[in-house]
């Protein structure tokens, strides 16, 4: 295997693994205080980093096709983990302002299932009906890539870009919307914002609100350029004429097995590949270290951290009294650690 691919991958398996935890473990946590959003938003960036460590691990000197029932699973979770990020960063957007506008919260269990089910159907709904879209664009069961494993494949055509490109950019930008108008009355607004955060029952506090404010404006910095580079830059490149349903799917159950050397280096369509890859699972993984550096450094969870200090110490018999306990002076992002001897 090439040297660089193997630093690279190694580097990538090990992220998708960090990318995974710090991701369910804040989730396990603290989901009584997020909102539908970032529930869905750190869900579906969890699921996607899982399978890319489980790909990465298993085809990582690997081209067979071993695991079918499994790629068949992987290709969609990664099809639709797409939209799902797009579509959950629209609702954390569409929360932050509803804030800022002092929309009303719901108050009875009917207005809060409607609420729910209206922000399910977004997140999580919107999604799973990409199932279908994938099917139609789908020119083969999936491809499977030596050091990688297992891909979609699909046909670019115009279909694409109206059923999937155009759709994702459409809701993207939406939230630039939604984004640009919560920074405008943010100034507007300013000292009445800790006002309507106040109110307990929402669950939403002041510096929580500050906190979905960033990661609002982080989709809106990020993943609206990003689709506009996709759909500009590298979609053209590998556009195809639409030559029917029954043509597209003549191979429908066929499995394509390309060895390392056949896209890392290559030339052509399969050296867009590459770029593919990297950018999918880079883009997953910054989001779940991204999530984890803006939510994961409040006061609750560093509550939760010391308590999670202290339970490991005593399972090594230990406590933190212990002289063989010092607390070090070491800060990270806020976070004081303890160390021992």
């Amino acid at each position: 295997m090439d040297s660089l691919w193997a630093v690279e991958q190694n580097v990538l398996t090990a992220f998708s693994l960090i990318g995974f935890f710090v991701s369910i473990i804040p989730l396990a946590v603290r989901y009584r205080a997020w909102n539908t959003g970032s529930i869905l938003y750190v869900s579906w960036n969890a699921v996607q980093c899982l399978v890319q460590f489980v790909n990465l691990l298993v085809w990582r000197h690997s081209d067979r096709d071993i695991a079918p029932g499994w790629c068949d699973l992987s290709v969609r979770i990664t099809w639709m983990a797409g939209s799902g990020m797009v579509c959950s960063g629209l609702l954390i957007s569409r929360t932050v302002c509803k804030i800022m506008t002092g929309a009303p919260v719901p108050q009875d269990r009917p207005e809060k299932i409607r609420a729910l089910a209206i922000e399910l159907a977004i997140g999580l709904g919107l999604p799973c009906l990409q199932l279908i879209v994938f099917y139609i664009l789908q020119d083969q069961r999936y491809n499977i890539y030596e050091g990688v494993g297992c891909f979609y494949s699909i046909s670019v055509t115009w279909l694409y870009v109206v059923l999937y490109g155009g759709w994702l950019l459409a809701i993207s930008l939406v939230s630039c919307i939604y984004c640009s108008f919560s920074l405008y009355t943010l100034f507007r607004r300013r000292k009445l914002l800790k006002e309507l955060t106040s109110d307990n029952t929402s669950g939403l506090t002041f510096n929580r609100y500050i906190r979905l404010s960033i990661m609002s404006f982080t989709q809106l910095a990020c993943v609206f350029p990003l689709i506009m580079f996709i759909l500009i830059f590298l979609v053209p490149q590998l556009m195809a004429p639409y030559k029917g349903f029954k043509a597209q799917h003549a191979m429908l159950s066929q499995v394509d097995i390309y060895q390392l050397d056949a896209w890392f280096d290559s030339a052509g369509e399969a050296s867009y590949m590459r770029t593919i890859f990297e950018t999918t699972y880079w883009l997953f993984i910054s989001a779940s270290l991204c999530f984890f550096g803006i939510f994961c450094f409040s006061a609750s969870m560093k509550t939760f951290y010391r308590k999670a200090y202290g339970a490991a110490l005593k399972l090594v018999g230990r406590s933190a009294g212990d002289e063989g306990a010092i607390e070090s002076n070491i800060v990270f992002g806020g976070l004081k650690l303890m160390t021992c001897r």
